[in-house]
Parts: structure tokens; sequence; C-alpha cells
């Protein structure tokens, strides 16, 4: 899908833009030998960086973009940021030696959980401290990493499971580490209006799995990161991901969804704004191209041909910018949750 999206990119007419916007990479694993479908081959991994210095990307920790973003500073345009989800004794192993060659920074987001109850393939203490001291940042993956939307009680109850959750975390974090940064991943991408009222109302700044650059504009209750495995992060899709920068002039509803009865599967999505940046826009699905409805003037629609049979799934949406090498991207995160994993 992401091949065709590629190609499927370079007949569009050209959007005025300028490029204000940085974009974050999400890892799980990096090896050969590890899960297939989270993982990062050694060999990718190092493309990647050498790519990236190659390039002259400007690589930042996370905490950097966020206040950039903040007080409104710029961004410059090849910012990147690099991320790792749960904290795998892989990314000790195998990426960190290539990124400290390169003194680039990097986020662990970890679930503490796993690092208190020495779980096997999962890093130490005494290694994240020695990464700490190499420019990584450690954040919060919540504690024991499970599914924050599901209700099984009261929302009282929910609220205050969830938010011990990411407290118990923190403290840990902090009391281990002596840092109290307070940026959080959802486990496993999922979160909804509750859970975006909840992680604001504690303080937090928090990424999602759903693709996008991200720019002042974006919201910092869901952050978008592109997921960069040996599945999504191969040449040249990865260049075009790099290359993205965030919509500007039209209102995509909704940002995010929750499906709650089968009518809504599969979901349809709205786009609002004038004609010319309307016609110039393209969306695709888990099926590929998403079929195109255009119900008034001033508004266009995408919907998958048929069901989603998964419990996550995304709509990607990309226009041609002003800039030959860039693209505008944006992916609508849908979550199933009554398919259970």
């Amino acid at each position: 899908m992401v091949i065709k999206l590629v190609r499927l990119l370079l007949p569009f007419s050209f959007l005025p833009f300028t490029v204000n916007a940085a974009v974050v990479l999400q890892y799980h694993h990096v090896g050969n030998n590890t899960p297939t479908s989270t993982s990062t081959s050694i060999e990718l991994f190092t493309n990647h960086l050498e790519y990236l210095v190659k390039e002259n990307y400007e690589v930042v920790s996370l905490p950097v973009i966020i206040s950039r973003i903040q007080n409104n500073k710029p961004l410059n345009e090849n910012t990147v940021a690099i991320t790792f989800d749960d904290g795998y004794e892989s990314v000790y192993r195998n990426a960190f030696p290539l990124l400290k060659a390169h003194e680039m920074p990097f986020t662990i987001f970890i679930d503490t959980a796993s690092i208190e109850e020495k779980r096997k393939n999962h890093i130490s203490w005494k290694q994240i401290r020695e990464m700490k001291l190499s420019g990584a940042t450690i954040a919060n993956h919540t504690h024991s990493h499970s599914h924050l939307i599901r209700h099984l009680e009261s929302l009282e109850a929910w609220k205050e499971r969830v938010s011990n959750e990411i407290t118990k975390a923190q403290e840990i974090i902090k009391k281990r580490l002596n840092q109290d940064v307070r940026i959080l991943a959802y486990p496993y991408g999922e979160f909804d209006s509750n859970t975006l009222k909840l992680v604001s109302s504690l303080g937090y700044i928090a990424f999602g799995q759903h693709s996008g650059a991200l720019d002042k504009s974006s919201d910092l209750r869901y952050l978008p990161r592109f997921p960069v495995s040996n599945r999504f992060g191969q040449f040249p899709q990865i260049i075009t991901k790099l290359q993205s920068v965030a919509f500007k002039h039209l209102n995509f509803e909704p940002m995010y969804g929750l499906l709650t009865s089968d009518g809504q599967n599969p979901p349809t999505l709205s786009i609002k704004g004038d004609r010319e940046r309307l016609q110039a826009v393209n969306c695709y699905g888990p099926a590929g191209v998403l079929t195109k409805f255009k119900p008034s003037d001033g508004v266009i629609s995408f919907k998958a041909s048929k069901s989603v049979a998964t419990r996550r799934f995304r709509y990607n949406c990309t226009a041609k910018a002003e800039d030959v090498n860039k693209f505008m991207w944006i992916s609508i995160p849908w979550i199933n949750p009554a398919i259970e994993e």
C-alpha cells in the first residue's frame, strides 16, 4: 500500500505551503531475530541513520521539538526525532551504539512493570542509565502497557485506574533516574476522548502510533509518529515520510475515531475546505485507495469499500505541497473496541 501511495501522489497539483514541521520516527525492536511485525533490521536502521546524516537532518530530542511548538519557535525544514517503544534489549544492543556514534539524541518510552520485573528481552535500569547519559530521554509508556480505552468499570473508577497507570510509571522513572519529563506514548497507540481529557489534566504531552508530520497546529494530546519497521521503513518510502509536512487550510472530521456499532464500519472521513485544495487530496485505507464522495460544495468524504476486520487501522490522506519533494500527510486512527486482542 505504501509503494502505491508514493506512485499515486506524483500527478497531484501543488498547494502553496511554508515548511515549518517536524517528523518523529517510531521504532520497537532493532534486530534481525526479533518479532517480524515490530522489528527494524540492523542494516535498515543503519541505513536510516546514514541517510539522516547524509541529507543534513537535524536530529533533536522530543523535549526540544515540543518546546519549540509550545513557544511558537520555528522548526527547521529537516527536523526529526527518533523514538522507541517498550524498552526492548535490542535497542540497547543494536541501536544505541549506532546512535551514540552519530551523537543522535533519542527517546525510549518504557512500560515500567517490564523493567522492574526484569522481563526477558527488556532493558535494565543500568542500561537505561547508560543511554540517558548519552542523550536518551526516558518517557512514560504507562506501568503495565494496558489498553487504556477499555472501560470495564464506572467512568470514575476508570479514571482512577488509568491515572494510576500513568502516575505510577512516572514516579518510578523519577525515582530511578531523577527525571520528570512528562511525555507519554499511548500503549498500542489507542486513545479516545476520555483518555485525551485525562492525559491533559495530568499535564502530559502524548504521542500515538498514527502517521504524519507535526507542527505548531498539532494537538499535543495525540501527536503523530511514523512507524518505520521493516514493513513501513523501506527506501524510498521512508524518504517520502521524512519529507512530509502537516496539512494546512483543510479541516478533517473526525481527527480520530472509535467505532461503537457495526453501522459505523467502515467509518466515513469528511474534509472541509476550498475546492482546489480538496481536489488535491487522496486518502488510503487498509485495502488501498478509499472511495471518494462529494456530498456538497466545500466538503468531500472518504470511506473504505468494505468493513475493516482489525481492531486498529488508519485512513492516511496526502496532497502535494508547494515543494516538489514534499507531501502533506495526515493519518486518522480508528479503533474497533469490539475486536479483542
